[in-house]
């Protein structure tokens, strides 16, 4: 009787253990999985947690609608996501057409660059120079940097 209650102790044991072992194998591949995200989550549950107090101040003003109060939030974040990206889009777009009509009718200038630029870490020899080419001969530098 003593053998088999030893038996059955060990069995539980090793059973334990090996639960154990696949709970921290599936731990470690779900770190693994969420590692390059970790960063968003943190962010994420810090606007959450800022902004609960104001959240729950738009519910009472809306008489403790909760799901209106959602809508509406959601609604508040998007548009603070949405409208600056539209007007930094449409500033692009703008932007190259511009470029596109100068370049059409040949009023494209460059600006040379400042001498500063040479003290940049790692590429302002390389930026100054090229960039000094392209102010004084455009199309030049085109053609030898488009190959």
């Amino acid at each position: 009787m003593d053998t088999q209650a030893r038996s059955s102790a060990v069995s539980t044991a090793i059973e334990i253990a090996v639960n154990l072992l696949l709970i921290f194998v599936i731990l470690y591949w779900c770190l693994k999985i969420l590692s390059p995200f970790i960063g968003l989550i943190i962010w994420a549950a810090i606007i959450a947690i800022a902004l609960y107090k104001p959240f729950l101040k738009l519910q009472a003003m809306l008489g403790g609608k909760k799901k209106l109060a959602l809508a509406l939030f959601t609604v508040i974040g998007l548009a603070f996501v949405i409208v600056p990206s539209w007007l930094f889009i449409g500033s692009i777009v703008e932007s190259g057409q511009e470029i596109a009509t100068a370049l059409e009718s040949g009023e494209f200038d460059i600006e040379p660059p400042n001498e500063s630029v040479k003290d940049w870490p790692l590429v302002g020899e390389k930026v100054y120079a090229q960039w000094s080419s392209a102010a004084s001969n455009f199309e030049g530098w085109l053609e030898t940097n488009h190959e």
